[in-house]
């Protein structure tokens, strides 16, 4: 940046301008300078010493020259600034905040010495509050006051003119995509905290997602909306085929799903899955139902689903990487939960919710060969608080979770006689129990990707198998069925390195998985305190752009549970291997 002085003495028009530099003004006078004293010190002759003092004294009269022309003239005295009491404020115009909140940020600024600029930061202070609360289109104006001493401040706001929605077309109406974003309303100067939480929740919706943008409108103190749409069919269906089975049950597992993702044109999701076994079908039933309905102006969404199964294992399709169409069955029995959550406001690209969660659980009575034994069937009624968030960047993404559950007792099979049918140690029903997860996947630009998943459990309690942290399987530890080994608490850590692809959607894969648990019962030979379990493998995974999804991860135990084999012939050892092999279609 430069300026360009000019001589303060005459008309501006008199004198050719120097060209200075803001940040180093000395050069221009060190050259004016340097001019004026050239004949001194570069003259070759030697004056004579009868001359001497002439010199001196021209040389004298000059340096006062240069340092008249340089001496900057002396500054004006600074009036005082006027002071003057301040007992209240005076708002006009309409004020989002209420007169507390309002009397409450403009307190610090009451005093009987106020000036200009006590006024320009109440001002400010206002201003800010109103902003940090979501209200960005409105602005604080310091009108011209009369000699009172109660200041008046005017607030004034923009309005939207216009809302233009682009990009949607027969799936998802003008009306659809009006109702998702309530705060869009003509006329009105929307909240921009709410109406970021509102968009947040809208794009849980698999099937669409939406984009604001805000821009001045040629209207007066007005601007306009664009609503950016991308939408898909909001139905879908699928058939998944893997071996995740057992030999009592039955090695495969056939699954057809489906969900709908805009009933009465409103967002709500209608998710279900069966899955049965090919080889063993009267063996194998288990039904996942879901429904999920978002309640906008709430800022959240309630949800309600029901599992129905006789085997363990997560069943379902998941091809859109989301929560409404996978199921999970921690043990033979049924449950149904209730919810909400609650989206907070987004920062950047934070995303988090906080859910508040009541489920109803019943696991049946188990059966030898179909005989009924001693065991009876036990119920637990958990209510559990979960916070979920969710950083995404350029090529990477970190997820966590972090839940607290108790169980409230009530219901048939919620006593603790009940739950000694299954194990005798355990001493309460009120058990808790602390859980926790966390995934961090990462593309490189080489091509390549990173995957680290983490999971951990904390109960004070012995509990029962249904509720405990389960260690095997797809997801956890591959290279054996699902929850083969089980304790009260546990943690569980997998790693994966990912290859390029080396075809369209076909990528190579290592992984390494490992568990702990630890469990609040005696060491027994068929069950120990404290077990782990760790495998090593490789797989392949195929996705198509049409919806078809194939993947084969062989696992190979390098560390088997502590637990002996003879008697508790079900635990893994070392050696032991399985290929995990999963095919799915969503159209």
């Amino acid at each position: 940046m430069s300026r360009t002085p000019r001589c303060t003495a005459c008309c501006a028009t008199c004198c050719r301008p120097v060209r200075e530099s803001v940040a180093d003004g000395a050069p221009a006078v060190r050259v004016q300078r340097d001019a004026l004293m050239k004949p001194y010190f570069q003259s070759p002759r030697v004056p004579r010493p009868r001359a001497l003092p002439c010199a001196v004294l021209a040389l004298a009269a000059a340096c006062s020259a240069v340092r008249a022309q340089q001496a900057p003239a002396p500054m004006p005295p600074q009036p005082p600034q006027a002071v003057f009491p301040i007992k209240g404020f005076a708002i006009n115009g309409e004020n989002p905040l209420g007169s507390g909140e309002t009397s409450a940020i403009l307190a610090p600024f009451l005093r009987a010495d106020a000036t200009l600029d006590v006024l320009q930061r109440a001002t400010a202070a206002l201003e800010k509050a109103l902003h940090d609360r979501g209200y960005s289109l409105y602005r604080v104006v310091l009108p011209p006051q009369p000699l009172a001493d109660t200041i008046t401040l005017n607030i004034v706001r923009f309005t939207l003119a216009k809302v233009q929605l682009q990009g949607n077309g027969t799936h998802f109406d003008d009306d659809n995509v009006r109702a998702a974003l309530p705060e869009l309303r003509e006329g009105t100067s929307p909240n921009l905290r709410r109406l970021a939480r509102e968009t947040a929740v809208a794009n849980e919706n698999p099937s669409r997602q939406l984009v604001v943008a805000l821009r001045q409108s040629e209207a007066e103190d007005s601007i306009d909306a664009t609503v950016r749409i991308t939408e898909q069919a909001p139905w879908s269906f699928g058939v998944g085929w893997n071996n995740h089975g057992t030999s009592e049950t039955g090695r495969d597992r056939f699954t057809v799903s489906g969900s709908y993702n805009n009933l009465f044109n409103r967002d709500h999701v209608l998710g279900m899955a069966y899955t049965t076994s090919l080889q063993h079908p009267s063996r194998v039933k288990q039904v996942g139902l879901t429904y999920r309905a978002p309640l906008y102006r709430w800022g959240g969404v309630a949800f309600a689903s029901y599992v129905d199964s006789d085997v363990t294992g997560t069943f379902g399709l998941d091809a859109t990487n989301t929560q409404y169409d996978t199921f999970r069955s921690t043990a033979a029995g049924h449950v149904f939960k209730l919810g909400y959550s609650y989206y907070f406001v987004p920062d950047g690209g934070y995303r988090s919710y906080l859910t508040l969660a009541w489920e109803d659980k019943v696991y049946k009575a188990t059966e030898i060969e179909g005989v009924a034994t001693d065991q009876r069937d036990r119920r637990s009624r958990p209510l559990s608080i979960a916070y979920v968030g969710r950083i995404e960047a350029e090529r990477q993404l970190l997820t966590y979770s972090a839940e607290l559950a108790a169980n409230l007792g009530g219901g048939s099979g919620n006593t603790l006689s009940a739950y000694r049918t299954e194990n005798d140690q355990i001493d309460t029903i009120h058990w808790k129990a602390l859980r926790g997860s966390a995934t961090f996947f990462r593309a490189m630009a080489s091509g390549w990707q990173f995957l680290a998943r983490g999971q951990a459990q904390w109960s004070p309690d012995l509990l029962l198998a249904g509720e405990a942290f389960g260690l095997g399987g797809v997801g956890s530890i591959r290279g054996v069925p699902d929850r083969v080994l089980y304790g009260d608490s546990g943690a569980s850590l997998t790693l994966e390195g990912i290859t390029p692809a080396w075809i369209a959607g076909l990528r190579g894969l290592a992984f390494v998985d490992a568990g702990l648990i630890r469990s609040d019962l005696a060491d027994l030979p068929t069950r120990r305190r404290k077990d782990r379990l760790a495998s090593v493998g490789l797989g392949l995974r195929y996705e198509h752009p049409r919806g078809l999804h194939v993947s084969a991860e062989y696992g190979y135990v390098v560390s088997g549970s502590r637990a002996d084999p003879d008697e508790n012939p079900s635990v893994p050892e070392k050696g032991d291997d399985k290929l995990h092999v999963n095919l799915s279609l969503v159209f």
